[in-house]
């Protein structure tokens, strides 16, 4: 039984603390949340024990899921990595990539899973074609949502278009050649909507659309490669393929054996941890996705300083 805490209870912590509840393997001994109502009510909901302050708990758990606000999480994770636990890090791993780097320096000197919550890596969807993929050309996706109050504390890059960074550079797997982006702030002071073009070195090309200010929420992908693409649907876990043979073109599904995503995430981390499984997401993939959100965020701001600067 591995014994795990959660730290932050907000939308996302409470999910995780759902699950974890329900696995087999895993001795839920408590939830943590600055907010004392919150952490009540959810402790309350699971029968775990609550508490507001994490120190609390330090010598009580080998394993904890932070899912706190962004800007906590370099704190929180350095406190944990150097007591020498195994931390699920929901994304992005860090406010900045050079707290990132920090955090990858401290790992070094243990040999504790430290991973990141990129969750649409373990979406069944995704999982039931990717092997298929093997020269991909073109990818469009698109990642929209209605505006909510989560997750403010960073832009909709690193909030929510850095899905579709791990993923389409954990397909392509080469080097960036060029990043082009176009983005602006819409009902808060950060970036609301941005439209991103990826160029890697072999030739494939990513364009990526993301918005936190949609009418409706929308999670797809195409993927383009020689005879044939495949059309994935995040959400409703579906994906169909279309083929070219000689002059006619087929379209067919793909078996998809629906499953929750942020479950299987749970289940690799605790099966990490027992040395059952690989774990899927290392630290240092969550850095290197946050590097290209970093990098995209700041060519969408600095183009923006130019026009302002051009118009007045």
């Amino acid at each position: 039984m591995i014994k795990i805490a959660v730290i932050g209870v907000g939308y996302l912590g409470y999910h995780h603390t759902r699950i974890l509840k329900e696995l087999d393997d895993v001795e839920l001994i408590g939830v943590i949340d600055i907010n004392a109502e919150r952490a009540k009510s959810v402790g309350e909901e699971f029968g775990v024990p609550y508490y507001i302050n994490y120190d609390d708990v330090l010598n009580k758990a080998e394993a904890f899921v932070i899912s706190t606000p962004t800007v906590t999480h370099f704190d929180i994770a350095k406190t944990l990595i150097e007591k020498g636990k195994h931390v699920l890090i929901e994304k992005p791993v860090t406010a900045t990539l050079s707290q990132a780097k920090k955090l990858i320096e401290l790992k070094k000197g243990t040999d504790k899973i430290i991973t990141v919550g990129h969750i649409e890596r373990f979406n069944p969807a995704l999982k039931s074609f990717r092997n298929k993929v093997e020269f991909p050309f073109y990818f469009i996706s698109e990642r929209l949502g209605r505006f909510s109050n989560r997750a403010l504390d960073v832009d909709v890059i690193k909030d929510l278009m850095i899905h579709d960074i791990d993923i389409v550079f954990s397909l392509v797997r080469e080097k960036c050649k060029d990043i082009r982006a176009v983005g602006i702030p819409v009902v808060t002071d950060k970036i609301d909507i941005a439209n991103v073009i990826i160029e890697f070195e072999g030739g494939s090309v990513a364009n990526l659309t993301a918005s936190r200010v949609s009418a409706e929420k929308v999670r797809k992908v195409r993927i383009f490669q020689k005879s044939s693409y495949f059309n994935l649907d995040y959400t409703i876990q579906e994906v169909y393929v279309t083929r070219v043979y000689k002059n006619n073109i087929k379209r067919t599904a793909i078996d998809v054996k629906k499953e929750e995503p942020l479950k299987l995430e749970l289940e690799n981390f605790i099966s990490a941890i027992k040395g059952e499984e690989k774990q899927e997401i290392s630290l240092e993939e969550g850095a290197f996705a946050l590097q290209i959100a970093e990098k995209i965020s700041r060519l969408i701001n600095e183009r923006s300083e130019k026009l302002f600067k051009a118009k007045n």
